[in-house]
């Protein structure tokens, strides 16, 4: 997280929410569990979503609960899931100006699977969104499609912390411009925002007063 967990606390503190939970997709080694928990946020009520099955695997052999293999979107089909050799670049689409900011991460390795509506998950995992206000995308291009794949259980999010785009960093990713404007219709207002030089980044949206 380029905004540290500690400063989105810091702000949604200013507006009187407490982060009760988190839904975090794409989690990749769980890196941010940490920093959760020393905010308060007990590991119990943390819900991890990661499209790479290794990554999940390993993540349980460490011990860490309420890790799931899912690769979430906004339609329901078979697809391919792209595997870069640095792991944090594999992505449910095509390297797109990734490819010339980044030469030396490359896809080795492309696996068949069945994307799930994000509301199709929540309800077939059981997963207690309403008690999960914070939420993290970090899904190389999907956050869009994966926030309207959630549907009206957005209302059950007070903030929610994503990766950026404002050039096509992977094929058909959807753009700073679409979520900023999507989420303001869902009521959240974008308060943080931090960009590298290659076109992507991180930005923090809470809900309007």
């Amino acid at each position: 997280m380029y905004i540290p967990f500690s400063t989105c606390c810091e702000l949604l503190k200013k507006v009187n929410i407490t982060v009760n939970g988190v839904f975090h997709v794409g989690s990749h080694d769980c890196e941010e569990l940490d920093a959760y928990k020393e905010n308060g946020v007990d590991k119990s009520n943390i819900y991890w979503v990661d499209a790479n099955e290794d990554k999940v695997d390993l993540s349980r052999m460490r011990g860490i609960p309420n890790v799931f293999f899912a690769a979430l979107d906004n339609k329901e089909a078979t697809v391919t899931f792209n595997v870069t050799n640095n792991g944090q670049s594999s992505s449910l689409l095509n390297l797109g100006t990734h490819k010339t900011s980044y030469p030396g991460i490359v896809v080795v390795d492309t696996r068949t699977v069945t994307t799930q509506k994000g509301i199709n998950f929540v309800r077939e995992n059981n997963i207690p969104i309403a008690q999960c206000n914070f939420w993290n995308l970090d899904i190389q291009g999907k956050e869009l499609d994966v926030l309207k794949s959630m549907e009206h259980l957005i209302q059950y999010a007070d903030a929610i912390y994503c990766e950026v785009n404002t050039e096509e960093v992977y094929e058909g990713c959807g753009l700073l411009s679409e979520i900023d404007a999507y989420l303001d219709v869902n009521n959240f207002v974008r308060v943080g925002i931090y960009m590298t030089d290659a076109g992507w980044g991180d930005a923090f949206y809470v809900r309007k007063i």
